[in-house]
């Protein structure tokens, strides 16, 4: 049986692909190069992100944010490399990864570049 994997807004620009909140903060914290081999590297992450607290995106959420996969370069204008649709819904990026194999937890996108 898979685990559910959720979109959690961590700050006001980044989201963490996870299955929970805990594992959204291992997830954060990682990506911001903490040390998560123990609790503390997690919790100094929590403690760094300005008080901000994370909220699961709803389902409508998922239907309503866009994914916008700019590492695909001048070849999403409309189509990725695949032919796939782009931008997308987060909802449909997520299952991209899904079927990708991503392991989660992990960054998922930001509004900072």
């Amino acid at each position: 049986m898979s685990t559910e994997v959720r979109i959690f807004n961590m700050d006001d620009c980044t989201w963490i692909a996870a299955a929970n909140i805990d594992d959204a903060w291992r997830g954060f914290a990682e990506f911001y190069s903490y040390d998560i081999s123990t609790p503390a590297g997690v919790e100094e992450a929590r403690s760094d992100n300005h008080g901000y607290e994370p909220e699961e995106l709803t389902d409508a959420d998922l239907d309503r944010l866009t994914f916008h996969a700019h590492d695909l370069g001048d070849s999403c204008n409309g189509k990725d490399d695949e032919g796939r649709a782009c931008p997308v819904s987060f909802r449909e990026q997520l299952e991209r990864m899904k079927l990708e194999g991503v392991t989660f937890p992990c960054f998922f996108a930001t509004t900072e570049y």
